[in-house]
């Protein structure tokens, strides 16, 4: 195609390519006089993806996704209610985005694309708090029989909540945390314990959760 454009830099984009092709993202300057310019598009792999709800593992459609840093550039893939959305990327590695809702919560992923189709299943976990509690226990899921333990969670988004594990069995106070994977902190171990053995606790919904120590 031929258009007339003053001097200086433009950017271009390809945003409904051929099938089979990437997308397009790129920088020309224009000199004065004529002159020409090649938009090479690149064959992509098709990446299929998925979002799926953390806690029961049920499709989630009716979002948007965004990617970014790879070749292919940025943008978005909107996935419709069956929960499934196909997008052709260029090979590389991008970084995968939900800006999160009323249900649930924001996301940010790596996603690597190859020579190949893949899928990419983006867990998304809800956004709304659940109530819980900790029990420690020994390696072989006994009771503690010593002093109380305490451990700190830190999750998604960088919430956090330090519990002491009673002894004998019992559960810690209860607290009231978002669905996700946290990591288990050791702030003091029982006694007669030498380390902590559960250092990632994920949470799907209200309960109580074991967090267990080696003696």
């Amino acid at each position: 195609m031929t258009t007339s454009l003053l001097p200086g830099v433009y950017t271009v984009k390809v945003t409904a390519p051929p099938s089979g092709y990437s997308t397009f993202t790129g920088t020309m300057t224009v000199p004065a006089g004529s002159s020409t310019y090649t938009v090479s598009l690149g064959t992509g792999s098709t990446v299929t993806f998925t979002p799926k709800d953390g806690s029961t593992n049920a499709a989630v459609g009716g979002i948007t996704l965004g990617y970014a840093g790879g070749p292919s550039g940025t943008g978005t893939v909107a996935v419709d209610g069956s929960g499934s959305a196909s997008k052709i990327l260029l090979p590389g590695t991008y970084t995968i985005t939900f800006a999160g809702n009323s249900n649930y919560q924001a996301y940010n992923g790596t996603l690597t694309v190859g020579s190949g189709s893949t899928t990419q299943v983006v867990t998304l976990w809800s956004a709304n708090p659940v109530s819980l509690s900790l029990k420690g226990t020994n390696s072989t899921g006994g009771n503690l029989s010593s002093s109380a333990g305490k451990v700190t969670l830190t999750g998604p988004s960088g919430t956090t909540a330090t519990l002491s594990l009673p002894k004998n069995g019992g559960n810690s106070s209860s607290v009231n945390l978002l669905p996700g994977v946290y990591t288990v902190n050791l702030v003091q171990l029982p006694t007669g314990s030498v380390s902590l053995l559960t250092t990632t606790v994920t949470i799907t919904g209200g309960g109580n959760y074991l967090i267990a120590f080696a003696p």
